[in-house]
């Protein structure tokens, strides 16, 4: 069907659209008319311009939970990290 959104959800009872698209992509009317007409039966609708912001989509409607165990802010420094910056800051 023209305008349905590329990924239909069902969680819990809710429904959920999520269109995806290519950075620069862009969205056709018969889209944004098919959006609107979830939205007002009481489905969450949105378009994701990217692989990044599918992901954050899902994660912000529940869909998908992220593991923030095996995220790290920093990589640890190896001893040898170490003693490469010394030397390329000429102490």
């Amino acid at each position: 069907i023209a305008g349905v959104p590329d990924i239909l959800l069902i969680k819990d009872g809710e429904i959920f659209g999520l269109e995806l698209k290519a950075l620069g992509g862009a969205v056709r009317p018969s889209q944004r008319l098919a959006h609107a007409a979830m939205q007002e039966a009481g489905a969450k609708t949105a378009i994701a311009k990217g692989l990044d912001e599918a992901l954050i989509t899902l994660e912000c409607w529940g869909i998908l939970r992220r593991d923030n165990s095996k995220i790290t802010a920093f990589p640890k420094a190896s001893p040898e990290t170490k003693t490469n910056e010394r030397a390329d800051s000429g102490t």
